[in-house]
């Protein structure tokens, strides 16, 4: 009876060990992505920022641009970096992003995010 009674024991501890594995798995990954979904929130939240249809095609901007920035403790956009060859784009892109307030939740406080637009011209 007592050896019947410790197969079983052994068999609900693999259970319960299998069944923990699985939901940490679960967790941990859908945690990752409501992160990375929020990041890319607030990324396409920057890039409609910056897109400024009468200004692109009255400028006649080209080549790639990336931005590095992070957000602050009141939801606003801190500028890291700014990468490409135009000054008045580097400057439009400083303008238009640094201190705007983004919809972004606690979790986003001092994360860094960064993207590349890659710009071609109108004309």
């Amino acid at each position: 009876m007592s050896v019947i009674n410790h197969k079983h024991q052994k068999t609900n501890n693999m259970k319960t060990l299998i069944l923990t594995l699985v939901l940490a798995t679960v967790s941990i990954s859908s945690f990752a992505n409501a992160g990375g979904e929020e990041r890319k929130e607030v990324k396409e939240q920057a890039k409609d920022l910056i897109m400024n249809e009468q200004l692109f095609d009255s400028m006649d901007y080209s080549g790639e641009l990336s931005v590095s920035f992070t957000i602050d403790e009141e939801d606003r956009i801190q500028i890291n970096s700014i990468e490409t060859d135009d000054y008045s784009l580097e400057y439009h892109v400083r303008q238009s992003l640094q201190n705007v307030k983004v919809v972004a939740s606690e979790s986003m406080v001092g994360k860094t995010i960064g993207f590349v637009i890659d710009l071609v011209s109108a004309k």
